[in-house]
């Protein structure tokens, strides 16, 4: 839960602040995240700017969320003890929960945008000026706390835990 919490701050921070500032010919120009995907649609990539963000952003920080909701869920369900009814009424919150989260996670894509991002600033450096901004840093930063949070949520354990919802306590 913590992964996903400082995922989410840093998914915040990167959607708010320059991403990156590139100066060439004196002439200099900066935007964020969200520019760049409008950017996009400015010329003509209207479906590439809608797969990026929903791929870079949207679907990582619904992931987030949705693992930040379920492990409080769970936190709950153990926490008191519940009448049958409220145990069946979690647990039918939790399964479409935890399903949904588990199929997202092979249209996420904030690892691999991360990669071509730097491999893209590789090479746009040898042709002008790159400043990398706040935002760069906090993608990085959500990045990699995205991927500590899918690698160590444990599917069985979840799944587990749910099913347990189901045995009178």
């Amino acid at each position: 839960m913590a992964y996903a919490i400082a995922a989410l701050v840093l998914m915040a921070m990167s959607l708010g602040f320059p991403f990156l500032a590139v100066t060439a010919a004196g002439l200099e120009n900066d935007m964020n995240l969200l520019q760049a995907m409008t950017s996009m649609s400015r010329f003509g990539a209207d479906a590439i700017a809608v797969l990026v963000m929903a791929f870079v952003v949207f679907i990582p920080g619904l992931m987030m969320t949705a693992v930040v909701t379920l492990t409080a869920l769970l936190e709950r369900g153990r926490a008191a003890p519940r009448s049958a009814r409220a145990r069946k009424r979690l647990r039918g919150l939790l399964i479409p929960l935890a399903r949904g989260l588990f199929r997202l996670d092979a249209w996420c894509m904030a690892d691999v945008f991360a990669i071509g991002v730097i491999v893209s600033l590789v090479k746009l450096s040898t042709m002008a000026n790159v400043v990398l901004g706040t935002a760069f840093w906090s993608y990085l930063g959500f990045a990699v706390c995205f991927l500590l949070t899918v690698t160590t949520l444990d599917r069985v354990s979840v799944w587990s835990a749910i099913d347990a919802m189901r045995a009178p306590q």
